[in-house]
């Protein structure tokens, strides 16, 4: 998803600081457990860091500053009321949680003018919202601009094997690339294994 905040002063992805690698606890059976993420605090903290009119809902033009929702905002808005509710965003993490998924496959496809741009890194940060509970991620496109994305090998369980993976969460997206930084614009993802095209974001500069 890409917004342009130019005009709107506001930071660009490549300002925000990276998060750090929190360790995923292992589930039974030796599966990965979900992330330690409260939906209703998550919702709140969504409400209070994009709410700038103090209405206790979202609206389309306050979730454009963050990208991943302002995606999805048809599904995000239930009711179809035009604005993001803190129950509707709550409702929404509760899936993701209930997926009962701890980490998931997620590529990035990055292009410029349609053609693929290889040797490219991108970086994932988890929205503040989601409370720490989730590990950063990062990824290199190949020469297809398809970048495997994947949390560090430490965070990783021991007998994960070479794939990479990633939480499932609400993530910014940067780009590093001249074009990128130069455009003022916002790239995001909701990584959610249960919805159709949740494992993958194609960002074209």
């Amino acid at each position: 998803m890409r917004v342009n905040l130019k005009s709107w002063a506001q930071p660009r992805v490549g300002q925000l600081v990276a998060a750090g690698v929190v360790s995923l606890s292992l589930g039974c059976g030796g599966g990965v457990a979900p992330p330690a993420l409260n939906p209703s605090d998550a919702a709140a903290q969504a409400i209070a860091e994009y709410d700038s009119d103090g209405s206790g809902s979202l609206s389309q033009e306050e979730v454009a500053k963050c990208p991943a929702i302002a995606e999805l905002f048809a599904q995000y808005d239930a009711d179809g009321s035009g604005e993001v509710s803190p129950d509707e965003i709550k409702g929404r993490f509760e899936q993701l949680k209930g997926a009962g998924v701890g980490l998931t496959s997620f590529v990035c496809d990055v292009s410029k003018g349609g053609r693929p741009l290889s040797n490219v890194t991108v970086r994932m940060t988890p929205e503040p919202f989601m409370g720490g509970a989730l590990p950063a991620a990062s990824g290199v496109t190949d020469g297809s601009g398809r970048a495997e994305m994947s949390v560090e090998p430490e965070a990783l369980p021991k007998d994960w094997g070479g794939a990479g993976a990633v939480a499932p969460g609400i993530y910014r997206i940067e780009i590093d690339h001249p074009e990128a930084a130069a455009s003022g614009d916002l790239f995001g993802a909701e990584v959610n294994p249960i919805r159709r095209g949740g494992d993958r974001a194609s960002i074209n500069l």
